[in-house]
């Protein structure tokens, strides 16, 4: 299976994170049909569902059961909660948009957790080293940024990278499998602690440069 970046697809964007409503609009200007699963109200969303008719908000079980790609973007917190409310998605592509905010002790691996009680194989933790912000930057492709994917199944990356460029990201770059995951945590929280710092906040970004 492989996905063009013109194909119109039905995509879930899961959980009650701060990204949810940039990755939505991102995806539904890039053409696709957008799917909202969340515990809030659909009021919270009014100011995007009433502009973006490819946009629905639903219940979180029906937005995993419409989409065949499916976003979890989410806290650490309330991730155990939302991967037992998907319900089968094991032949889903799941990509792992979880936000870091815990400034003590290590990161939670999510993309094991959600594994677990799932049971699917194709999920891929993706970071941008910068704030939700980024993921609405489509239309400033000048001032793209990188994204980094970690994960073992190669297919599912594959289909990432497509959503990730559809979203204006400039590269995608493998990180490695899902061994990896806790390296990309610990890359989320140094960014993380940079930010906390307010020299300069959290609107640093980290570049691959080459020479």
């Amino acid at each position: 299976m492989y996905y063009r970046s013109f194909a119109s697809m039905n995509i879930a964007i899961i959980g009650n994170g701060r990204i949810n409503e940039s990755l939505a609009i991102g995806l539904a200007a890039s053409g696709h049909h957008v799917w909202v699963g969340s515990t809030k109200d659909a009021m919270a969303y009014n100011n995007f569902l009433y502009n973006f008719y490819d946009i629905q908000h639903v219940s979180i079980e029906e937005a995993a059961t419409a989409c065949d790609i499916i976003f979890i973007a989410t806290e650490e917190s309330e991730v155990r909660e939302i991967a037992y409310r998907v319900d089968d998605v094991k032949q889903k592509v799941v990509i792992d948009c979880t936000s870091f905010y815990e400034t003590t002790g290590p990161a939670s691996n999510t993309l094991s957790a959600i594994k677990a009680i799932t049971g699917s194989q194709r999920i891929v933790k993706c970071y941008s080293c910068n704030g939700c912000e980024t993921f609405s930057s489509r239309l400033l492709k000048k001032d793209a940024m990188d994204i980094f994917l970690a994960g073992d199944d190669v297919r599912s990356k594959q289909i990432a990278k497509v959503m990730f460029d559809n979203l204006g990201f400039n590269e995608c770059y493998d990180f490695g499998g899902e061994d990896m995951v806790p390296k990309l945590d610990a890359m989320t929280a140094s960014w993380h602690n940079l930010g906390l710092d307010k020299i300069p906040g959290t609107a640093i970004q980290l570049a691959l440069i080459r020479k």
